[in-house]
């Protein structure tokens, strides 16, 4: 997290430098304490940022925790900070912070819903942001593909992998990139196969609703934001939620064809002994 800051403060730094225009992008910001939004703010002004706005995107937890959890199983079998008992979006807690540093007239707030966004795109949408804000157009590129979805069978075959690898290699400098790597070789392999997308148990988006059922209040009233419905939400799994996470299918439903992970664990294997992965 540190050397991720460290490394967005010395590419602003370069920009400015020059006297360059960029948008860079860091998904860490939301989380930062005040004490260190109040450092960051303190740090452009050091660069001579005069002028401030803060554009803020907000979810729906229950598609948050799913789409958060379907990047964590990519490299960790660890599934305790994803326990629903305890996980949180912290939406209020986060909001006032960036609020107590920059204001209310510094502070945008806008929902994640395809439905309310330009061309139902994050990117699109900010970037129409800034045209608004600049009065002038700024369009930029969206890569395709990124983050992009892989199927419960596909996870389920990364969890088991990550299992196998005794703890002192994954503290290895090389973790990440060969993590990053099978990724990317199990998302071309799943191409043309029919894997089930990652489905929260219905108890368990229930729970996630109710947990963040007082932060979703507190969003409608302070920004007239409406995130997900109680009445949305699938009822019939009746089976507990487990207090303590002991596997996946805790979390989510089982994939419809178990036979897919045995063939994409044999795609997996040919792809990696051909690209000569370690």
């Amino acid at each position: 997290f540190q050397d991720e800051v460290v490394r967005y403060q010395e590419m602003l730094s370069d920009i400015l430098a020059q006297n360059k225009s960029a948008i860079l992008s860091s998904e860490f910001l939301f989380r930062f304490s005040e004490q260190q939004i109040k450092d960051l703010r303190a740090w452009f002004s050091g660069l001579g940022v005069r002028r401030f706005r803060v554009l803020v995107y907000i979810r729906d937890p229950v598609s948050a925790y799913g789409s958060f959890l379907q990047q964590w199983l990519r490299i960790s079998d660890d599934l305790a900070p994803y326990n629903p008992w305890t996980w949180s979006y912290k939406i209020r807690l986060h909001l006032e912070s960036w609020r107590s540093v920059f204001g209310p007239d510094e502070l945008v707030v806008r929902s994640f819903d395809r439905d309310q966004l330009k061309e139902g795109s994050v990117v699109a949408d900010f970037y129409q942001q800034c045209s608004s804000w600049f009065e002038m157009v700024i369009n930029g590129p969206e890569e395709g593909g990124v983050n992009q979805s892989l199927g419960v069978e596909a996870l389920m075959l990364v969890q088991d992998l990550i299992k196998s690898v005794p703890m002192s290699r994954r503290e290895e400098l090389s973790w990440m990139s060969n993590m990053a790597k099978i990724n990317r070789l199990l998302r071309d392999q799943s191409v043309g196969l029919d894997c089930s997308p990652l489905r929260l148990r219905p108890a368990v988006r229930k729970l996630i609703y109710n947990q963040h059922a007082d932060d979703l209040n507190w969003l409608a009233e302070t920004y007239g934001i409406v995130l997900g419905s109680k009445n949305s939400l699938d009822l019939f799994d009746r089976l507990p939620v487990s207090k303590q996470v002991s596997g996946l299918g805790d979390l989510v439903k089982p994939p419809q064809n178990p036979a897919l992970i045995d063939q994409l664990r044999h795609r997996l294997l040919e792809a990696v002994v051909r690209e000569g992965l370690q």
